[in-house]
Parts: structure tokens; C-alpha cells; sequence
């Protein structure tokens, strides 16, 4: 691709589309999985990706693709949330109003039948999801992947990019809950409090 043009994709553009933008900016949209890009390799100067990783099943692949795309001092800047072990890591806010009724963590301390027990006399009526299709979503979906904070803390250090910085995105003002959690599953109230990461990466002339 020539220096300045824009590429972008995703499984949900049903065809390729040309983006035009200020200053005579041109890019492309088109249909494609991340983990398996029809790009070929050194071809980017920038790599951006919001809110996706946590959806992504295979995170390690989309890892190295991005390092295959990119130049040599090329930068990928990945932002997301809400991972796994964050309070409301079960993505049920996805389907609206029926994600408040469940407490932070309730899907890292109860096991699906344990979570059903404990939903069913505060499960919405209206909800747009019933608790089974909820239940199913959390625990077995394949549209969230369930990678915990230190999952993707490895996954970024194995990655044979460089990383410039790693910032935690915190959820704010945690209560007595955080520290239960804590208890119940291992992981520090600062841990189970990241509600995701935002990483610079740069690709090294030695990768």
C-alpha cells in the first residue's frame, strides 16, 4: 500500500468499501479476519485496533500478524476492555440494562449453575436476553474469549513486538467487593480492578 492510505476490516462489512477523509485522505474497508490477514508482510506504519482483543479467540495470532504487517519501526497501538477478570468482564452490557442486576465479578466467583442460582429471582422479565441465553453467552460463547488481565500481560510480553508502554485502564473507586473477589479467585484487588489495557507496541529491525 502507498504511504498516507488507510486500510481497515472487520467480519461485519458485507463488501469493500473506499473511505475518502480530509486532506484527500483514501482508504479501504473490507471484510477479513485479523488472525489470518490477506496483507502482505512489512506493509504498515501504524496498526490501530479498539476494542477488539477482547472478543478475539485467538490472540496470540492477531498478535503476530500485526508484527508480520508491520515495517520495521512500525508502531501498533491496541486499546480494550472489559477483559475477563474486571468487574464486568462477562460483556453482558451487550444486551442492555439486564448487565446491572449482576454484580461485579459474579462471573469469576460462581460457576454457571451457581450464577443461574443466584440470577434467578433478579433477572429482568423485559430482558432482552433470558438468563439461559445470558448464561450461555458468559460461560461458553465464543464471541468473548475469557482472557484475564495476566493472560494478556504474557501474551504482550511473548509477543516479539517491543513494547513501548502498557497502561492499565482502572475501574474506578472499587468497594468492599473487590476485596472478596480478591479471596474468592486469587487475583489482587488492583488485578481484578483493570478493567482493560491500552499497549504501544513498536516492531524492531530484529524481529
Amino acid at each position: 500500500m502507498a504511504r498516507g492510505s488507510m486500510l481497515g476490516l472487520g467480519l461485519d462489512i458485507p463488501r469493500p468499501q473506499v473511505v475518502l477523509g480530509g486532506a484527500g485522505s483514501l482508504g479501504m474497508l473490507f471484510k477479513g479476519d485479523a488472525a489470518s490477514l490477506p496483507i502482505s508482510s512489512d506493509t504498515f506504519d501504524l496498526v490501530l485496533s479498539l476494542s477488539t482483543f477482547e472478543h478475539a479467540l485467538d490472540v496470540d495470532a492477531l498478535l503476530s500478524e500485526i508484527g508480520r504487517v508491520l515495517r520495521v519501526g512500525g508502531q501498533a497501538l491496541l486499546t480494550f476492555e472489559p477483559v475477563w477478570s474486571s468487574p464486568y468482564g462477562h460483556h453482558l452490557h451487550h444486551f442492555g440494562d439486564c448487565a446491572k442486576v449482576v454484580p461485579p465479578w459474579t462471573h469469576l466467583t460462581h460457576t454457571p449453575e451457581q450464577f443461574r442460582v443466584a440470577m434467578a429471582d433478579r433477572w429482568p422479565a423485559n430482558a432482552s436476553v433470558s438468563l439461559d441465553e445470558a448464561i450461555e453467552w458468559v460461560y461458553f460463547d465464543h464471541e468473548i474469549n475469557r482472557l484475564t488481565v495476566w493472560d494478556y500481560r504474557e501474551r504482550c510480553r511473548q509477543s516479539g513486538l517491543e513494547i513501548e508502554w502498557i497502561v492499565d485502564l482502572k475501574e474506578p473507586n472499587p468497594d468492599e467487593s473487590a476485596a472478596k473477589a480478591a479471596a474468592a479467585t486469587g487475583f489482587s484487588v488492583d488485578d481484578l480492578c483493570t478493567k482493560g489495557l491500552s499497549v504501544l507496541f513498536r516492531k524492531s529491525a530484529s524481529r
